[in-house]
């Protein structure tokens, strides 16, 4: 490369300012992003933790997760039943269409 352009390149004023400029664009930016390119996701969802101690997987999936994902599918708009499930704990969650409420 040429003296001339390592010589500008080296300069640490002029990387402060190109930092800066890049700063004061994001920022720029930022505060004026249009609401719709953030859209509000209103999905409905709940959340069920339940603790059986002692229990093992397969007794948890019989007595809770089955019978809860039943129920958590009955609920008006709920599309969705996710369940995980391991020794004396069950966690599901279930989520609805948007609009649903």
């Amino acid at each position: 490369m040429p003296a001339a352009l390592l010589r500008l390149l080296s300069r640490p004023a002029l990387w402060l300012m190109i930092y800066a400029a890049l700063l004061g664009y994001g920022l720029f930016a930022l505060l004026n992003i249009p609401e719709e390119v953030l859209p509000a996701f209103n999905y409905p969802e709940v959340s069920v933790t339940a603790h059986l101690p002692g229990t093992t997987a397969t007794d948890m999936e019989a007595m809770v997760a089955t019978p809860l994902e039943g129920v958590l599918l009955g609920l008006p708009g709920m599309s969705n039943v996710r369940s995980t499930i391991r020794e004396g704990l069950n966690k599901s969650r279930s989520t609805g269409s948007a609009g649903a409420y």
